[in-house]
């Protein structure tokens, strides 16, 4: 189920799920005992998707640090973030916009 809602979310940015997911890893700091976290304001819309449905599942928590909205993250799922980037024979494409023939 976590790998659909993923490539739902990366759907929804218009992106290959491993950019999606090095994309939103590379937006989580630490939070609330060593946990990730990501302030919701830095969420693209496919970001706050996934956000809400790990929420609704419980891998993820609404909180309010600073007057700011942040999730943190379950430490399984974060962890499995990290993997899915590391499968052998997956290469990360390079997020090069194409250009218009013409």
């Amino acid at each position: 189920a976590e790998q659909r809602w993923i490539a739902a979310a990366a759907a929804v940015d218009g992106l290959d799920e491993q950019l999606f997911v090095r994309n939103f890893i590379s937006k989580l700091t630490t939070g609330l005992r060593g946990t990730a976290k990501v302030e919701a304001a830095a969420l693209t819309a496919g970001e706050r998707q996934l956000c809400l449905v790990l929420q609704a599942r419980q891998l993820a928590t609404a909180s309010t640090e600073d007057e700011a909205v942040v999730f943190l993250l379950d430490l399984s799922f974060h962890e499995r973030l990290l993997e899915s980037l590391a499968r052998p024979g997956l290469s990360l494409r390079a997020a090069v916009p194409r250009q218009a023939a013409g």
